[in-house]
């Protein structure tokens, strides 16, 4: 995990999570963890404290537990928060909403992906659209999110 912080802000989980260790004996071994939240002043929005200032602002922890679920007030690092921010930042070109059927390694210039498209080719009207366009994407390095389905 990028950017993380030591947390000094223990709550009820904490609390049920040390005690489910006494619980199991292994009491010895819980501690507060790191975590990929700004704690700042609560819901004060500062320049990036994490990337040297290359990130989005960020806003100061309020400390209401929703960071479990998603922080809704940018507080906590994401994927969509920061992560790939930064990555298109550095040049990443992100191709979201492609069905991938096949990956090949490509000799040295990297890997070849074979796939759909759900969305529309852009220069297709209305009348001509079809989803799914097919076709092959090339890159020297990927990263590719998986879903699986039966």
């Amino acid at each position: 995990m990028l950017g993380v912080t030591m947390n000094e802000h223990l709550g009820q989980m904490d609390d049920y999570l040390r005690d489910t260790a006494q619980a199991m004996g292994a009491g010895a071994s819980w501690q507060p963890i790191p975590l990929g939240v700004y704690f700042g002043q609560p819901e004060v929005t500062r320049p990036d404290p994490y990337f040297d200032g290359r990130g989005p602002a960020r806003t100061g922890c309020k400390l209401c537990g929703e960071c479990l679920t998603g922080c809704l007030f940018g507080s906590k690092n994401s994927l969509d928060q920061n992560y790939l921010y930064l990555a298109e930042k550095l040049g990443v070109k992100i191709m979201a909403e492609r069905k991938v059927t096949s990956i090949k390694a490509s000799g040295r210039r990297g890997i070849r992906a074979r796939g759909a498209s759900s969305q529309p080719r852009p220069a297709q009207t209305d009348a001509t659209r079809r989803k799914g366009h097919r076709g092959w994407w090339s890159a020297r390095y990927a990263i590719a999110a998986v879903e699986l389905s039966q």
